[in-house]
């Protein structure tokens, strides 16, 4: 500092000289409540948060917006039109919760034609009101949408529907359809790669034609899925969550025919009721199958107690030849001796696990039955690095420590392969 200079230091508003592109990232990493406040921050930020293409009305801003005063529908409404009626430029993401209130349900329709005119990009709206709401047919004018994904409603698809031609993912939780207007929503959504379908109940089936179609995830109530140029498809998961009272000799046997020519699957995940479903529909006898690509198989909800059960088991492992990552629940309920048929077993399993990396098992209890899969796994997997077994939380503390022992003395055919014992109570 030379003679004659101010001694203080004038400090330069970095803030407010942030380039434009900059301060959007800032604003849209925050909650949107926290963006607003932050424009008081600087002058140059004061209109910023209003320009963001990301609002985000999830349960959270409900809860700090409003806090712990009583309110009602109206209040809800006034708190969401605000924010939309003073937002300038496009929206490209748009999240909504329905909180538990009466007279909330009317509402969604301003904002589905506010956003059909924005060119949304993303649409996701949770509802946690008192039962399913029936959607404004608004929805169905935001067609440069690319990711939909709605929680409890009701939907009819309009007849004059267009097509979401740009839309990549879609899920429905617990939506209820009228009619056919399910099979017309995917049917014009000719970009589709991952659906998802949550508490699905339906017994008839489910007719689904979308041919770029890569991940499938179905949940709920079904005996039927009718996959319509499915040569894409690398990830499907099925859980079936109840077998239902249709005794018709055919039952599942659509599901087990889909599953059988799903040659270039990558993962596969089955739970639930679905494993009994599939040896009930006699699956057994056709394994293996001939999954040349699949690399992750999860296996949940297995009867060790129940043969036809383990035999869908070592059958479908038989099936994936180049598999890298198994995980097996189990959920037997009675401890019974199967030692009887063990050779069977043994002819049944005879085969080479070369890739097989990871193994993780849940719910193990000791039984005869699934000592000899694990035993069998360490045996024949040359590359196996590390299996993870994780014991039932019911296990009783003396059959655990024998457990314990005779898993130690099992061979290993990988000279790195690391048993790891995880507390039953803690996660995987």
């Amino acid at each position: 500092m030379t003679k004659g200079e101010p001694s203080c230091l004038v400090l330069k508003d970095v803030i407010s000289t942030l380039p434009a592109n900059v301060l959007s990232q800032i604003m849209e990493c925050l909650p949107l409540r926290d963006a607003a406040r932050a424009s008081v921050l600087s002058k140059s930020w004061r209109y910023t948060w209003l320009s963001l293409p990301k609002l985000t009305f999830d349960a959270i801003f409900f809860r700090d917006a409003l806090k712990d005063k009583q309110f009602d529908g109206s209040e809800f409404y006034v708190l969401v039109s605000k924010v939309l009626l003073y937002h300038v430029g496009p929206v490209s993401k748009f999240h909504l919760y329905i909180p538990k209130l009466q007279s909330t349900g009317c509402f969604i329709a301003p904002c589905l034609s506010y956003l059909s005119k924005n060119s949304v990009k993303e649409i996701t709206l949770r509802n946690d009101y008192l039962g399913r709401i029936t959607l404004s047919s608004y929805l169905f004018s935001c067609l440069d949408l690319e990711k939909l994904q709605l929680n409890r409603f009701k939907l009819d698809v309009p007849f004059s529907f267009k097509g979401f031609r740009n839309l990549l993912n879609l899920e429905l939780d617990d939506a209820l359809f009228i009619g056919n207007s399910f099979r017309r929503l995917v049917d014009c959504c000719p970009q589709l790669e991952t659906l998802t379908l949550l508490k699905w109940s339906d017994w008839k089936g489910i007719h689904i034609h979308a041919p770029k179609m890569k991940h499938l995830t179905l949940s709920g109530k079904f005996e039927a899925i009718w996959l319509k140029s499915p040569q894409n498809l690398v990830s499907l998961s099925i859980t079936l969550d109840e077998m239902g009272q249709n005794d018709r000799i055919s039952r599942f046997q659509e599901l087990i025919q889909l599953l059988s020519e799903l040659s270039e699957l990558e993962k596969l995940a089955v739970g639930g009721y679905t494993c009994k479903a599939l040896t009930s529909g006699g699956i057994v006898s056709l394994l293996p199958f001939k999954y040349k690509c699949l690399k992750v198989l999860q296996l949940s909800n297995i009867d060790a107690n129940d043969f036809s059960e383990f035999r869908f088991v070592t059958g479908i492992i038989r099936s994936c030849p180049v598999i890298q990552v198994l995980k097996i629940s189990f959920s037997s309920l009675v401890s019974v001796g199967v030692i009887s048929v063990e050779h069977e077993i043994d002819t049944a399993m005879s085969c080479s696990l070369d890739h097989l990396r990871e193994v993780e098992t849940a719910g193990v209890k000791g039984l005869s039955m699934e000592l000899k899969l694990i035993g069998f796994l360490l045996n024949h997997s040359s590359a196996l690095y590390q299996f993870k077994i994780k014991p039932s939380v019911t296990i009783e503390a003396n059959l655990e420590s024998q457990m314990t022992r005779q898993l130690m003395r099992f061979p290993r055919a990988s000279p790195k392969a690391e048993i790891i014992y995880v507390d039953p109570k803690s996660s995987m």
